[in-house]
């Protein structure tokens, strides 16, 4: 008796997973030869390779079997494999379909046919670039962030991002232009793969403790994810504060010459430049100095000197 002939191919077995529910992944099982009588098989999914899809990939998270029976006359069948959608990040999936056990008076001629699932899903992620410097004293000083995109970069993708205050000595609104923590959206073409934060910050004139601050991605569109989610800052202090007291500076005058009155001037905050002031004599209280108190008849003046790394500098 002649024998009937199945071949299965795959008819719209290419595609993307979707971000949730199931997509349809189709075959066709076609038959030739005698086509007279009934004819069944049984078909199951098979992963190989190194990219190869597993039971999670697929709805119910098992991999799909099946029959694919044909009546009599009948010379066509579809077999439907549900992938499940998901936000994972992955590379694209590679599975079969397979046929084996066919009925009595039945060959299989064409075994397998493949079918690849798409990765759909972009990841971000975002690092400083340039964003541990001075803060500068006057106008502002940009700080860079750079926020990479992989995965599906064929659509569109954005997320917001948001400044906030970080570690023991926090950054403020007030260290940053405009006086707000600054916010914003990053926004990715589709095909584009990096992009670039910027935060301005206001430079001043106050001493204080370096800053900290973070930049954090949220709110990402569909088919995003965010896999590194934040990226700090440091707002370096690039001011000194220098500081003046009696050393030893309450004593008789002695009744000739000269005698040494001195004086500290400490420097903090920021010491890696150098420094200097201008210092001057004045009388005070109700008994005051006059001129004709010091060498040479006139009220001392000069100029204190710092250099780098120096802190401490005495006056006499």
């Amino acid at each position: 008796m002649a024998t009937a002939s199945l071949s299965i191919a795959a008819t719209s077995a290419r595609k993307a997973e979707g971000q949730s529910g199931s997509a349809a992944f189709t075959f066709t099982v076609t038959r030739g030869g005698n086509t007279a009588q009934a004819s069944t098989a049984t078909w199951a999914v098979t992963v190989s390779g190194a990219s190869a899809a597993t039971a999670m990939d697929f709805t119910g998270a098992v991999l799909p079997t099946g029959t694919v029976s044909f009546a009599a006359g009948e010379t066509s069948k579809t077999i439907t494999v549900n992938v499940a959608g998901d936000t994972a990040v992955e590379s694209d999936e590679d599975f079969a379909v397979t046929l084996s056990n066919a009925s009595e008076g039945t060959v299989i001629s064409t075994a397998s046919a493949s079918g690849t699932i798409l990765n759909d899903d972009a990841a971000l992620s975002i690092a400083a670039t340039s964003a541990s410097k001075a803060e500068g004293n006057t106008g502002s000083t940009a700080f860079t962030f750079t926020v990479t995109r992989s995965g599906a970069t064929t659509q569109a993708s954005t997320a917001t991002w948001r400044v906030t205050g970080s570690g023991a000595s926090a950054a403020t609104a007030s260290d940053f232009t405009g006086a707000v923590l600054p916010t914003g959206t990053v926004s990715f073409a589709a095909g584009e793969t990096s992009k670039t934060i910027t935060v301005n910050v206001a430079g001043d004139r106050t001493v204080e403790s370096d800053e900290g601050f973070t930049v954090t991605l949220s709110n990402a569109s569909s088919g995003t994810v965010i896999s590194t989610a934040s990226a700090s800052g440091t707002i370096l202090n690039d001011e000194a504060a220098l500081a003046i007291a009696a050393a030893s500076a309450s004593k008789a005058e002695g009744n000739t010459g000269s005698t040494a009155f001195t004086f500290t001037v400490t420097r903090s905050g920021f010491t890696a430049q150098a420094s200097t002031a201008t210092w001057a004599v004045t009388g005070s209280g109700a008994s005051a100095a006059t001129a004709a108190d010091f060498t040479g008849a006139v009220l001392p003046t000069g100029t204190v000197s710092f250099a780098a790394g120096e802190t401490s500098k005495t006056i006499t």
